[in-house]
Parts: structure tokens; C-alpha cells; sequence
């Protein structure tokens, strides 16, 4: 499941509380063939974060939602994105869940926003991990907006084999 990546690096923040001893995490996203549905035991709803991992033991749920804006925007969009799923995560506190949701912000020319940090602390990392994942993230940020960039005036779009070594 999706607690086979995290770690509980610190005994005094919440992760090992919030993941608990329960094994039955479902990791959810999209694929490149097929869209997931939220569960309708955590609530009914057309909108999909980009991430839900959740336990049906513990009746928890964390959301996460990623968005690549020109860092001039980030602010905004970090708000836009809070905003959009500020139902739903109502609507399944409502039906009885813990839940969170994390927005992570990665502007288009690598900018990590501090905010998104957050997350990664929040499930069990270490600093040190933290910093791997900010510079994997600017990495592949920059990677892909480059990409894009030089495919701008094609007019169909070629998948990258490779963004990150």
C-alpha cells in the first residue's frame, strides 16, 4: 500500500499518529488510461485531487492536489487549488473523516513553494529527504518546461521518453 514509501522520522509531528498501525492505505491517481473515483465511502464527488491516499480503517483521508504555475502566480493558485476542494473535504468530514488536504506548488522554472513542504513532513520525512524531493521536484520542473518550450511551435505533441536521470 501507499505507507510502504513513508517513514516515521519524528516522534514529536503527527504522521506516526495519522498513519497509525493500520495496513489497509489505498494509494489513488490517475493513470494515463483510466481516472480513479474518490471512494463513496469518504463522499460522492466529481472532483478528483490529484492524489487521495486513505484507510477505511482509520476513516482518513489526505488529499493532494499539484499545480506547476509561473511562480508569479503561486500564491494564487494555491489559493485557487485550497478553494476547489474546500467541499469535499467538508462534505467527507461531514460523513465522519479525518481529513487533509495539501496543495504542492512547483512553478514552472523549478520554485518549490515552502507550503509544499509541508506535505512531506506531514507524512514522515526527513529533512534530508525533504530537500532530495524539493530538488527532484525543481529537477523535473525545469525539465518539463524546457521540453515544452522547445516543442512550442510543433503541432503535435511528442511524450518526452525521460525527464528525470
Amino acid at each position: 500500500g501507499a505507507k510502504a514509501w513513508l517513514s516515521c522520522a519524528r516522534s514529536e509531528q503527527t504522521p506516526c499518529q495519522w498513519w497509525g498501525d493500520t495496513q489497509d492505505w489505498k494509494f489513488l491517481s490517475d493513470k494515463r488510461d483510466s481516472q480513479y473515483q474518490i471512494p463513496p465511502e469518504i463522499t460522492c464527488s466529481p472532483l478528483r485531487p490529484d492524489i487521495c491516499i486513505y484507510s477505511l480503517e482509520r476513516k482518513s483521508c489526505l488529499f493532494v492536489e499539484l499545480t506547476s504555475p509561473f511562480e508569479d502566480n503561486i500564491a494564487e493558485w494555491k489559493v485557487k487549488k485550497s478553494t476547489k476542494y474546500d467541499d469535499l473535504v467538508r462534505r467527507s468530514r461531514d460523513n465522519g473523516w479525518n481529513t487533509k488536504l495539501f496543495t504542492v506548488e512547483v512553478g514552472a522554472r523549478g520554485f518549490v513553494n515552502t507550503s509544499s513542504m509541508a506535505l512531506f513532513r506531514f507524512v514522515g520525512l526527513t529533512s534530508k529527504q525533504c530537500k532530495g524531493i524539493r530538488k527532484e521536484l525543481s529537477t523535473i520542473a525545469i525539465r518539463s518546461s524546457y521540453f515544452i518550450w522547445l516543442n512550442r511551435e510543433n503541432k503535435e505533441w511528442i511524450q518526452p521518453s525521460k525527464v528525470v536521470d
